[in-house]
């Protein structure tokens, strides 16, 4: 059977664990960043290498086709990548507000007078995560310029 701890107990357990599910947030956004941020820079080194390399030589165009399917793949998967990564930074971050509310950190007085530590507005998360969406967009944009790139080789 398990033991019902003290309040300081249970305090100090949050307080330990707090820091570590905050880094959890932080990483879980980094690596979404990191995935678009990869995913841009090897579609437009692409970009500019066919147009490099290209130099009036015909390409078969079965073969810039596929090329162009192969980009949407990668696309694709990358995608999947960045919202399995948004999905565990959620997690993480539910929780982490859970942790803030338990350590009274929304409400004033607890650790400041008449002011709450954290703006409340933080508890509530935004309907669009504007930062995501621009580094979606900009993976796709980057793979459509790629395959644009292909395709007037």
């Amino acid at each position: 059977m398990i033991e019902k701890h003290s309040q300081i107990e249970t305090a100090e357990t949050l307080r330990a664990i707090y820091p570590i599910f905050k880094q959890e947030v932080y990483n879980r956004r980094a690596a979404m960043m990191q995935i678009a941020r990869n995913g841009m820079l090897t579609f437009v080194s692409l970009s500019v290498l066919a147009v490099l390399l290209s130099g009036g030589r015909l390409i078969h165009p079965e073969l810039k086709g596929l090329s162009c399917v192969g980009v949407g793949l990668v696309t694709l998967l990358l995608i999947n990548q960045i919202r399995q990564e948004k999905s565990r930074h959620e997690g993480a971050k539910r929780q982490l507000i859970l942790l803030e509310q338990e350590l009274h950190f929304f409400e004033p007085g607890a650790y400041l007078s008449n002011a709450p530590l954290y703006p409340t507005q933080w508890q509530a998360r935004p309907s669009i995560d504007r930062g995501l969406a621009v580094s979606v967009a900009g993976l796709v944009l980057t793979a459509t310029v790629l395959c644009l790139t292909i395709l007037l080789a």
